[in-house]
């Protein structure tokens, strides 16, 4: 992914983040438009050539954040009947609310 790509990526999903968190739309829309954007996108490096690393260093401040609203607000995300569950709450899962509450708090970090 070129410097040029990768910003243009990197600011669509800042909005989409940003709407989410001003309640432009709401949780449930976030999280069906978000996805697995970090993951999808590979955004650790994992798969990335010498350049396109480079590039992912100097946006790692941006992908910082969607690192951490991917580990710590879509993947414990877990239906309202599964949030029922003895387990759910001690393996980290939380609902939509609590979710959309991580999110928060996770931008303003």
């Amino acid at each position: 992914m070129t410097d040029d790509e990768l910003r243009e990526l990197l600011d669509q999903y800042d909005r989409l983040v940003m709407e989410a968190v001003t309640g432009q739309i709401t949780f449930y829309v976030f999280q069906d438009r978000y996805g697995t954007f970090y993951l999808d996108y590979a955004l650790d490096g994992h798969e990335s050539m010498p350049k396109e690393q480079e590039n992912l260093e100097r946006y790692g401040g941006r992908i910082t954040l969607h690192r951490e609203i991917t580990y710590l607000v879509i993947l414990h995300i877990t239906s309202e009947e599964l949030l029922s569950h003895p387990d759910a709450a001690k393996h980290g899962f939380r609902g939509e609310g609590l979710a959309h509450k991580q999110l928060h708090t996770t931008h303003s970090n």
